[in-house]
């Protein structure tokens, strides 16, 4: 009975998620979990912690053996193998959550919902950051469809949404075990939940309201910069791409799409291309590169793109490699460049390579790619002053590199990606709603380019203006804002939250071991 406990709030759980969207089972999903603990040993609490782990990364990444196996080279076996790794070390945070409610229990309520909410945030934040991080479906994420939820982002970012969150799980099983075994509510802690939720709500009214729908605008700003965009979504197999006979085909599809006028024959601001759109080294193969600088130029827009870049290093010999984002003006020079900064492990580079020697990465054809300088904003010359920040595939999970993109000047984020690699899988919309955070924590619009989808629109709300299909070739056109106001409390302070519940979990604990020495 307590294994299907466990399996069901995981299965809620992953519901929560994309491509599902049910955010509202995430409110309660916990529950049945919670009820495994009464009466159990700390040795059943681990297991039961453990299943609900392993269950729930088994439902929402999958997609790591479509990567692996169809993409990656790696024989079926070894793919599914890797991903039960991957899930079985990320359900230990789960178990370790586990272990926590099981050690609380028989404390003051106001003491648990306090805690439990504080300590599932300290562990989603060491998940993020602990071998470089993988935030992937935090449970704030399961609210971005709730526009009134999720302004709060602005302030805690997807921390505060977990918090939230799982302060309704929490209160919702202390009221109904303490009706359960002691006939009675629990009324403090019904009523702090409340006014959370009415601070929550209403702080969520009070930005729907106060920004202004189109154009963004901050109270008391009458003008804003605006900028018209086209995200060109080339959907080219991903397995073809890198083939030499592919590659022309690719940059022609690409510049095809560019240039081809839509309805309202309105010229493009900004052509943004996907990551790796461009499947050679620019500058290095003239021919290919001349082609793309000249859409720049037939356009009379700048041309955002993807493409790898290698430099020697200082001794003249060793090649570094970077996965980068080449802003081409609109006389086709290139204006700057962004080397992405938070590289995936295995996939662009082989962490502890002295150790794993035998390990080669997914990406062919390349040595290890290295990370940017840094969170370097692309100035648009002749803006003033505005400039973009770019986020280059999964750097967009990533809280704290968007806030500091922010921070550094940029009025606008853009997310270029390759999403090929996940396929027919969750992975894309999963991503996606991931991204939309980003534009409200920093209250900035985001586009997004993907080669195979989705390419979307998203403004400082959360909302998706406007997006594409997934595989399928498209352009997805609109006008967007640059940001004109100051830095939100996220953007300046993006650790501000994860700090304040591992410092509120450990003087929780700290409480505890007081009081059970005083006993």
């Amino acid at each position: 009975m307590k294994i299907l406990l466990s399996i069901l709030s995981a299965l809620l759980l992953v519901l929560s998620f994309a491509p599902f969207g049910l955010g509202w089972l995430s409110w309660f999903c916990f529950v049945p979990f919670f009820f495994i603990f009464e009466n159990s040993s700390k040795k059943e609490v681990f297991k039961h912690g453990y299943i609900f782990g392993v269950v729930f990364f088994l439902g929402t990444i999958y997609w790591v053996v479509n990567s692996l196996y169809l993409y990656g080279e790696v024989s079926f076996i070894l793919s599914v193998f890797l991903m039960l790794l991957l899930v079985l070390y990320l359900a230990l945070f789960f178990a370790l959550f586990a272990l926590g409610f099981s050690y609380t229990s028989g404390y003051k309520d106001y003491l648990r919902l306090l805690f439990l909410p504080a300590l599932w945030v300290s562990l989603e934040f060491l998940r993020s950051i602990i071998f470089t991080g993988f935030p992937w479906v935090l449970l704030g994420y399961s609210q971005i469809e709730y526009s009134y939820v999720i302004q709060i982002a602005d302030i805690a970012g997807v921390w505060g949404l977990s918090f939230f969150v799982m302060t309704l799980n929490v209160v919702i099983y202390l009221n109904i075990s303490g009706f359960i075994r002691r006939r009675k509510i629990a009324k403090k802690e019904t009523a702090l939940t409340v006014v959370l939720i009415v601070l929550v709500l209403g702080y969520g009214i009070f930005r729907l309201s106060a920004i202004s729908q189109v154009p963004f605008a901050s109270e008391g700003v009458s003008e804003v910069k605006s900028l018209s965009v086209a995200l060109v979504q080339g959907n080219v197999e991903q397995s073809e791409k890198w083939e030499p006979l592919k590659k022309e085909q690719a940059v022609r599809e690409y510049r095809t799409l560019s240039l081809t006028p839509d309805k309202s024959k309105t010229r493009p601001e900004l052509i943004v291309w996907p990551e790796t759109a461009m499947p050679f080294f620019f500058s290095y193969e003239e021919f290919l590169s001349r082609v793309v600088k000249n859409v720049a130029v037939e356009a009379e827009s700048f041309l955002l793109t993807g493409a790898p870049y290698f430099e020697f290093g200082e001794d003249g010999k060793e090649m570094n490699f970077y996965n980068s984002a080449f802003l081409i003006d609109k006389s086709g020079s290139i204006a700057s460049r962004y080397d992405k900064v938070h590289l995936v492990p295995f996939g662009e580079y082989v962490p502890f390579r002295k150790v794993l020697f035998f390990v080669e990465k997914l990406t062919e054809g390349l040595g290890d790619f290295k990370p940017g300088p840094g969170a370097i904003p692309l100035e648009l010359e002749g803006s003033g002053g505005e400039a973009l920040g770019v986020l280059i595939c999964f750097e967009a999970i990533f809280p704290e590199l968007s806030a500091r993109l922010v921070k550094n000047g940029a009025t606008m984020l853009v997310n270029i990606t390759n999403d090929g690699w996940f396929g027919h899988t969750s992975a894309p919309f999963q991503h996606l709603e991931m991204s939309r955070l980003r534009a409200v924590e920093n209250r900035v619009y985001l586009v997004r380019a993907a080669n195979t989808g989705i390419s979307a629109i998203i403004d400082p709300l959360g909302r998706v203006q406007s997006k594409s299909d997934i595989f399928t070739d498209a352009v997805v056109r609109g006008e967007v804002n640059f940001k004109s106001d100051g830095l939100t409390v996220f953007s300046r302070f993006p650790w501000f939250m994860p700090a304040f519940c591992i410092v509120l979990s450990i003087l929780i604990l700290f409480v505890i071991k007081r009081r059970e020495r005083n006993v």
